[in-house]
């Protein structure tokens, strides 16, 4: 088995998390968003860069936004994105998105919200914990985000926007190193067969068959209205 190390940029809410951990459980650990400016006190953003001081080019898999930097990082988003596949290497990274622009921004809505309520949490009690973590990879269905919420058009408008923007700049970075886009909606798709393809395009040496039966869907975060939450 290849443990290299694998780079994985993806835009926010595209199963990016539940790849890496299942990734990682392969080739060795998992670093999630070790550049996330507001979950990360500043000694540990800027522990992290230059590069070969915090992330090894061996069993380690590394998932990362397009919008996120290392807190002592100068240059433009894709100057950083491509120093990181530079590093990595272009044949160990991966680039994911969702085809489906209006259900990638009910999941991103989804996400903000509670990201509101986390921060609101803080606003009331005055109390904030870097290392208490965010709510966000639990299940959820889409009558969990409250209608005065989706209401906000100020807010919808940003989440737009920002969406739009990361889901930019994981285009432009796929041109820039020609390297193509794997979609959420074909990895973690009930045809398996497809999904398996997809894992096995990735040529990563790994148990391609173990990783495709860890990501099926049955294990999505999103529950049907229908569905029982365990």
């Amino acid at each position: 088995m290849n443990n290299k190390s694998v780079l994985i940029v993806g835009v926010h809410r595209s199963g990016t998390t539940f790849l890496g951990d299942k990734l990682g459980e392969q080739i060795g650990k998992f670093i999630s968003e070790p550049w996330n400016s507001w979950v990360h006190i500043d000694s540990y953003k800027a522990s992290t860069y230059p590069i070969d001081n915090y992330i090894s080019k061996s069993d380690t898999v590394i998932k990362t936004f397009p919008d996120q930097l290392p807190l002592n990082y100068t240059g433009s988003k894709l100057n950083w994105l491509l120093e990181l596949v530079e590093y990595i290497g272009v044949s160990r990274t991966i680039l994911i998105s969702r085809k489906n622009f209006k259900e990638h921004l009910t999941s991103y809505t989804n996400l903000m919200y509670r990201v509101y309520k986390h921060r609101q949490f803080y606003k009331d009690t005055g109390i904030f914990d870097s290392s208490l973590k965010l709510p966000v990879h639990s299940e959820w269905r889409e009558k969990d985000i409250p209608e005065w919420f989706l209401n906000l058009k100020d807010e919808e408008k940003k989440n737009k926007k920002d969406l739009t923007k990361n889901r930019d700049l994981l285009f432009k970075l796929s041109t820039t190193i020609d390297k193509k886009i794997t979609w959420y909606e074909d990895l973690y798709g009930e045809d398996r067969i497809k999904s398996l393809d997809v894992i096995k395009s990735w040529n990563l040496s790994i148990d391609e068959n173990q990783l495709n039966i860890d990501l099926n869907p049955k294990y999505k975060k999103k529950k049907s209205y229908l569905t029982k939450l365990i």
